[in-house]
């Protein structure tokens, strides 16, 4: 079968005909259905496509539905479905290692020469602290800062400069004599 042929057949993106829109829509709506990969391809064609094709045909009219008909889910929602599912595969964050985080060579290694080798011992560094260790860099933090707040996760908060009452009043003390 020509390139062309498969082309019109799985239903390349870019310029789509109707009739191609319409037979992804139809291989998504019998999949629904419950006929499995191999009926829809011997429904669908003159010519029975095999299996694999009629699953590319379901997955390009399963996008074209979620793409015209269902609303685009808020960012704050997807970024909270991606925390609990986080949550649930990894219930026990402080012995969690930082393995299970999608961080580059570098920034593991930049965990690893700060002797952090879990997610619950990375949550009680803060910013600045990390950034004082030895071959920590602005590259391997924002990737770090990402990776944590993409599962819902942050560092440490900075702790506020050490301002008590005893310490002001004697400096305005000082200034009125």
């Amino acid at each position: 079968m020509s390139e062309n042929k498969k082309k019109q057949e799985i239903g390349a993106v870019g310029s789509e005909s109707s009739d191609s829109v319409r037979r992804r829509l139809r291989a998504f709506e019998l999949r629904e259905r419950g006929l499995t990969y191999r009926e829809i391809g011997l429904q669908l064609a003159a010519i029975p496509i095999c299996a694999e094709n009629a699953r590319r045909l379901v997955l390009a009219g399963e996008q074209i539905v979620m793409d015209r008909y269902l609303v685009k889910e808020d960012p704050q929602v997807k970024a909270q479905k991606a925390s609990d599912s986080f949550r649930e595969k990894y219930p026990d964050l402080a012995t969690t290692p930082i393995d299970v985080l999608e961080l580059s060579v570098r920034a593991t290694n930049q965990l690893r020469n700060a002797c952090i080798a879990t997610i619950g011992e990375l949550m009680m560094w803060s910013e600045l602290e990390l950034m004082a260790t030895k071959c920590f860099g602005k590259k391997g933090m924002q990737e770090i800062k990402q990776e944590l707040a993409t599962v819902g996760l942050s560092l440490r908060a900075q702790r506020p400069p050490l301002t008590g009452p005893s310490v002001e009043p004697q400096q305005n003390r000082r200034t009125q004599q």
